[in-house]
């Protein structure tokens, strides 16, 4: 199974729609909120981690495909210097501060793209380590 792991890295650090576009199917669902979204969401995601972790990076441990399966093992990390509004996080005016968050991320591809996405993430550390107040997730989050 191809995986367009660099190309996925490219979209999320500098929120590049084409690259966008090459890694995700026009609809993916995610399983941690159990909603659909297309390209357009995930770019504004990526645009407003951009804004808020301008040296955000998310450095791959390991990785593993098989069939049409990729499983992942990251850290997400950054400094929040920016404004931080997404669903339930925030709005959270710069702290100035540095996180390191682990994440578990399984990928289902069709056709070369990502059409499922699993994520689970150490969301407790990134919010203390930011200092900031966290909400609880809800599913539209």
């Amino acid at each position: 199974t191809f995986f367009p792991l660099a190309k996925l890295d490219e979209a999320f650090e500098k929120g590049d729609m084409a690259a966008i576009e090459e890694c995700l199917a026009p609809e993916v669902l995610l399983h941690d909120r159990e909603v659909r979204v297309d390209r357009n969401w995930c770019k504004d995601a990526f645009d407003r981690h951009i804004a808020a972790f301008p040296d955000h990076r998310m450095l791959v441990d390991h990785l593993v495909a098989e069939g049409d399966i990729v499983a992942a093992t990251t850290r997400y990390t950054g400094t929040h210097l920016g404004l931080f509004h997404w669903g339930n996080y925030g709005p959270w005016e710069p702290t100035g501060k540095s996180f390191c968050a682990r994440e578990a991320d399984f990928f289902r591809l069709a056709e070369g793209k990502i059409v499922e996405m699993w994520i689970a993430w150490d969301r407790t550390t990134f919010v203390r380590q930011l200092g900031v107040v966290d909400q609880p997730p809800t599913p539209q989050g």
